[in-house]
């Protein structure tokens, strides 16, 4: 096993689970799989796993089906049962389904899990036979240009950046900052039944669109990571500008400026280091 094909097997197993917790996870599906109803949680996070075992097939089809299909089951069975036991926690009312140690608790969790099942996947890959060979012989066309692009590292890793810095970025801000609401509201975190009530007085108050404010963040944060790439980082303070007008209306309350500086700063931070990650692979010097 090299170093290189280890760490290519850990940036797909990456990428999987940022696709599947982060992108392809909607409010529909947290709110089954947190459901008090025991059938209805078992259903949501098995609709859940499914998602993350075809995003992981998908992206490992260029290694031997023989040689990933244990570890990607064994991956996924993990997966299961780690977010089985905290939708049961959080529908119990034992934990806040909004708690930052929760969150980072739980995806910690899964990160060991992955660099742990990628380790001992890279020792027993040894060959370039697949399946996918089966599907040659009537697209081959579109066959190459698929296995050309799971072949292709820079684009795996590329993709599980812009991912990692947009959406999951997106949900680690949304976390937090409600984390802070709740604890500065009340003094102490208590039950889900504060987030119901933080959730029932913003609904009360703002009149943006559904889901503006996460939006704007995916935007904001694609463009900072371009403006570092492209050697143009005097386009930040335009961003910023842009994002701060949007909102001058609302500066008069004291906590949303303070909200509003947090998560901007937390989403800058961010997108600077991944940007500058990007820029130092020189990545962004591969497709030009």
């Amino acid at each position: 096993m090299t170093l290189a094909s280890y760490n290519d097997i850990i940036i797909r197993f990456l990428l999987a689970h940022v696709i599947g917790d982060f992108v392809f996870q909607s409010k529909r599906i947290v709110d089954t799989r947190n459901a008090r109803n025991v059938i209805k949680r078992i259903r949501g996070n098995c609709i859940h796993c499914v998602i993350h075992l075809i995003i992981l097939w998908i992206l490992m089809l260029p290694f031997p089906f023989n040689k990933i299909i244990i570890p990607i089951l064994i991956s996924i069975c993990i997966h299961f049962v780690l977010d089985y036991i905290k939708s049961t926690l959080i529908s119990n009312n034992i934990i806040s389904p909004d708690n930052i140690y929760i969150f980072l608790t739980d995806q910690i969790l899964h990160l060991c899990v992955i660099f742990t099942i990628g380790y001992f996947t890279a020792i027993e890959i040894k060959c370039k036979n697949n399946i996918l060979s089966i599907l040659e012989f009537f697209f081959k066309d579109a066959y190459t240009i698929v296995l050309n692009i799971l072949n292709n590292q820079t684009i795996i890793t590329l993709t599980f950046l812009l991912l990692l810095a947009t959406w999951g970025m997106g949900m680690f801000i949304n976390i937090f900052l409600e984390y802070i609401q709740r604890k500065n509201q009340h003094g102490i975190l208590v039950s889900s039944k504060i987030v119901l009530l933080c959730k029932k007085e913003k609904d009360t108050t703002d009149t943006g669109i559904v889901n503006g404010g996460f939006i704007i963040g995916l935007l904001e944060r694609l463009l900072i990571i371009f403006s570092i790439v492209i050697g143009r980082a005097e386009l930040i303070g335009f961003i910023l500008a842009v994002k701060a007008v949007a909102r001058l209306k609302k500066f008069d309350d004291d906590r949303f400026v303070e909200m509003f500086v947090i998560g901007s700063f937390i989403s800058f931070i961010a997108s600077i280091i991944i940007g500058e990650i990007i820029l130092k692979m020189n990545i962004f010097h591969k497709f030009i």
